[in-house]
This record gives C-alpha cells, sequence and structure tokens, in this order.
C-alpha cells in the first residue's frame, strides 16, 4: 500500500510519461488496414498511406488483422528463381534509417540488427532480405522490393513461420520510409515487417517469410484470382536467443489488489527492445478488468532511477493477448537505457472494471426503454436521417470529463443479442454500426452508440440483451509491487 504522496506522484510521472509520449508518437498508427481488403477500388483510392490527408508524413504504418488485404491467400503465377545472395548493394541498413518507428530506430542505434543478404526474384520482382532482429518477444525483418516490370505493384499480404510456428499476424506492422507504399516500375521500396510473438511459443531458429505482391489495377484489387499476383518467400536462420545474453527477467507471481481485484504480476522482462510485463488477471475477481490506468514500470541502478510508460501512445497496441485473454496479458513498455537493474517495481493509478453480473444493456424495443444498464445515464435517442434499419437505436451517454485520459474507450458491445427466451442472434448486417462524440455539459462529453438489432427484431420476444465487452469505468486506487530479479 502506498502513502498519499507517493499515489500523487506515482500519477503526476504516469501522467508525464503517457502525454509525452501522445506527443512523440502522435502519428505512430497513422493508417490501418481495417476489414484487411480493398475490393475493387478505383485507381484514385488506391490505399496511399500517409500522415493526415498530406504527405508531410515521416513514415507510414500498415497495422494487419490477422488476415490479408486483399481476398483470399493464392499463390501467384509464374516459377521462383533459386534463392540466392543479394546483388544489391546495402550501405549498412542505411535505407532503413528514414522509417520513423522507435523501436527499429532503438534497434540500429545499437546495432542488434543482423545481417541476412538473400533475395528471391519472381515474374521481375527481386525480394532482398537485408536483416532481422528479435528479442523472443517481438522479431523484425527489414527488406525491400524491387519493380522490374512495367506494372505498378503493392503488399497485399505477408505470412511468417519462425521455428515451423505460425506467426499469428494480429496487430503485425509493415512500416516504410516517407512516401506511399506502392512499388513503381523500376523503382525500390523498403519495409520493415514486425510481429509479436507467442510467450508459450518455443521458437527455432528457421525463418520463412512471404511477401504477397498485386497489381494496383481495379481488376486486379477485385479478382479472387492469384493471375495478378506474386508470392516472394525467403528463408533464412535466425537465431531466437540472439539477445538473450542482454535480457533480465524478474519472476514475480506477486499479487497487485486494486479495488478487491486480484492481478497477479507474473514476470517482467527488460530487453534491448522493449520492457514487458506478463499479467494474469485472477478469474475469481467479480470484475471484468478492462484497462489497467497509467502503467509504470519503475528501475533502479544505483542512485539511478527511471520511470518507463507504455511504449505506443495507442492504449491498445501496448497489449498483447494471452491464450486466456482477457484473464491473461502482456504489456510492452518503452526499453530501459540501464544494462542491468538493482530493483525494479511496477505500478498503476487504478483500472477500469465493471461488475461481470452487470455487463450488459437490457432493451425493450417496443417501448424504446432501457430496463437495466451497468450504469445510470445510458439512455435510447431519436436517431438522426435513416441511420440502421428499423430495428436500430441510438444509445447516448455522457462522461464526465474529468473521468477521461489517455486510456479512456468507448462502449463496445457484442454483435450478438438474446431475446427473451434466451435464444441468440446474430444479423447479418447489425450489430454496433457506428460511434460517435460531441457536444454534452461544459464538464461532460456525451457519446451516442447506433446499435442495429435487424429489421425484424421488434417482433422478437422481448426485452433484448446485448452483452457488454468493454465499459470505461475508472476506478483510482494506486498500487505497486516490488519486483525481485531471477
Amino acid at each position: 500500500m502506498m502513502g498519499q504522496n507517493e499515489e500523487q506522484l506515482l500519477s503526476k510521472d504516469a501522467y508525464e510519461i503517457h502525454r509525452t509520449a501522445e506527443r512523440l508518437e502522435e502519428a505512430r498508427l497513422s493508417a490501418a488496414v481495417r476489414n484487411g481488403m480493398v475490393r475493387g477500388r478505383k485507381r484514385g483510392a488506391r490505399r496511399n498511406y500517409s500522415l493526415g490527408a498530406g504527405m508531410a508524413a515521416s513514415f507510414v504504418v500498415l497495422v494487419l488483422l490477422g488476415i490479408s488485404f486483399i481476398g483470399a491467400s493464392t499463390v501467384g503465377v509464374g516459377t521462383d528463381t533459386a534463392q540466392r545472395s543479394t546483388h544489391r548493394e546495402w550501405s549498412g541498413f542505411a535505407p532503413f534509417l528514414a522509417i520513423n518507428d522507435p523501436i527499429l530506430s532503438n534497434a540500429l542505434q545499437q546495432d542488434l540488427v543482423t545481417p541476412v543478404y538473400l533475395g528471391v526474384e519472381k515474374n521481375g520482382y527481386e525480394l532482398d532480405m537485408a536483416g532481422a532482429v528479435t528479442d523472443g518477444r517481438k522479431i523484425y525483418l527489414l527488406y525491400s522490393v524491387h519493380n522490374n516490370t512495367d506494372k505498378e505493384m503493392m503488399t497485399a499480404g505477408n505470412t511468417l513461420s519462425y521455428g515451423g510456428v505460425e506467426v499469428s499476424s494480429y496487430r503485425a506492422m509493415l512500416a516504410i520510409p516517407p512516401g506511399d507504399s506502392l512499388i513503381r516500375p523500376g523503382e525500390t521500396t523498403y519495409f520493415a515487417y514486425s510481429a509479436n510473438l507467442s510467450p508459450e511459443a518455443q521458437y527455432t531458429k528457421e525463418v520463412n517469410f512471404t511477401v504477397t505482391l498485386t497489381e494496383t489495377s481495379a481488376k486486379a484489387l477485385s479478382s479472387s484470382s492469384g493471375k495478378h499476383r506474386t508470392d516472394l518467400e525467403v528463408a533464412f536462420n535466425l537465431d531466437p536467443d540472439m539477445l538473450k545474453d542482454r535480457i533480465q527477467t524478474y519472476k514475480s507471481d506477486q499479487v497487485l489488489t486494486v479495488a478487491g481485484q486480484r492481478i497477479i504480476v507474473q514476470q517482467v522482462e527488460y530487453t534491448p527492445l522493449n520492457s514487458y510485463v506478463d499479467l494474469e488477471y485472477d478469474q475469481t475477481n467479480d470484475k471484468q478488468i478492462f484497462e489497467l490506468i497509467y502503467p509504470v514500470l519503475k528501475g533502479t541502478k544505483g542512485e539511478e532511477s527511471e520511470r518507463l510508460g507504455y511504449r505506443s501512445s495507442d492504449i491498445q497496441y501496448n497489449i498483447i493477448m494471452g491464450k486466456d485473454y482477457p484473464y491473461d496479458c502482456t504489456l510492452i513498455f518503452k526499453n530501459s537505457h540501464f544494462d542491468r537493474h538493482d530493483s525494479a517495481s511496477f505500478a498503476v493509478a487504478g483500472i477500469s472494471a465493471l461488475d461481470k453480473d452487470k455487463m450488459k444493456l437490457v432493451v425493450d424495443l417496443d417501448k424504446k426503454r432501457i430496463i437495466e444498464s451497468p450504469v445510470s445515464g445510458i439512455k435510447i435517442v431519436k436517431k438522426d436521417g435513416e441511420l440502421g434499419s428499423a430495428g436500430s437505436v441510438m444509445f447516448q451517454h455522457e462522461v464526465p470529463k474529468s473521468f477521461r485520459s489517455s486510456f479512456y474507450f468507448n462502449l463496445q458491445l457484442s454483435n450478438k443479442f438474446i431475446d427473451a427466451k434466451g435464444r441468440t442472434h446474430l444479423p447479418s448486417n447489425g450489430g454496433p454500426i457506428s460511434s460517435s462524440s460531441g457536444g454534452g455539459e461544459e464538464d461532460t462529453q456525451l457519446y451516442q452508440d447506433l446499435y442495429d438489432f435487424g429489421e425484424n427484431a421488434k417482433d422478437l420476444p422481448q426485452p433484448l440483451t446485448v452483452p457488454i465487452e468493454r465499459y470505461w469505468n475508472p476506478i483510482m486506487e494506486a498500487k505497486s509491487v516490488t519486483l525481485h530479479p531471477e
């Protein structure tokens, strides 16, 4: 238990850390590949990933959501030439220094990236793997694609197998230097692919990485065949323990109890790339924990100390889901400046959590009334225009601005609902449709969420129950635990 002054210091330090992260990494996740496809957009709407509306971007990041960008994964036509040592003249990793990824920049500055210099050519496209690095938790692959054809190309997907284990592309990233991600005739485009590795998996050194390219014409983007696409695959070895001597692990299994909820801090790992905190939420907790508020990892070395905040200003990208998520996860913090630590501690300013038996909205569509909700203040209001079907409703709630922080997230509802007879429904075009924020009183923020129960929802036995997946309900109670090195 911390004293009042310590709690205030923790909250202040954490707030400053995360506000600084927001300013420095405002553009870190500037573009996302949503729903994993392009589906025949015209050339003018082709994916140009840039910051804001202009091309003043210092870098571009494409976020992969576990599915290929365009249609199903297919094998392009043509025959691979044999894998070869790259004939490209590399000047170290200079072309990749322009990619404004803080983890990659740190790895390059510390000379952690191991050269690969292997390539393959197919259908006039050359894939050259420059180098790679991993700390056993995250992997970076640096490569280029050169276009020897007269057709403009773009990346349609990536797959990575590490030691025979398929690496999930969920929240993987593909970063490039300033500009767009198109691979134009006669030009070379540089990429940095990164993915999170599972702490449960046992990786060995064999890497197989495939880049799928597609032509950028409307016909090619809408096609489900493989004739407009080319797969380039390169294989090499990368020791998963290459940074082992520079990793410090704190085994813990200590319990952080916040608002009566048990949070088990399993271990902390400091690596040259990031710092990782493995957590387990006790399944006997009576509340579902959605978020830790202002988590801070503190370390000391001699007379020096440091406080590390989340790696990214976008909170969700600091969380790696475990196999039993939402009961286990890994938090990603910035890398430490210390080579070794004398002590470490993990602290939070609070949690966002909700009683498990209150994670639902119960709605009577006939009466346009909410019968049960986790908090007061959520109501049904009139929709604007013809939004949604006849079975759609607009939920509205106000949130005190004092509740808001960089950790805030809006109400998230399931796309399934249950009628009064216990039958589950999943309308084809139903579920959450849109979310918006606006006015409200001077000290509150107004939020609206459109939810579509389906055209015939009024004919179902009322009331209808919608499970709540996430809800911002901050409980401020600062706690910390001290960790001991392994």
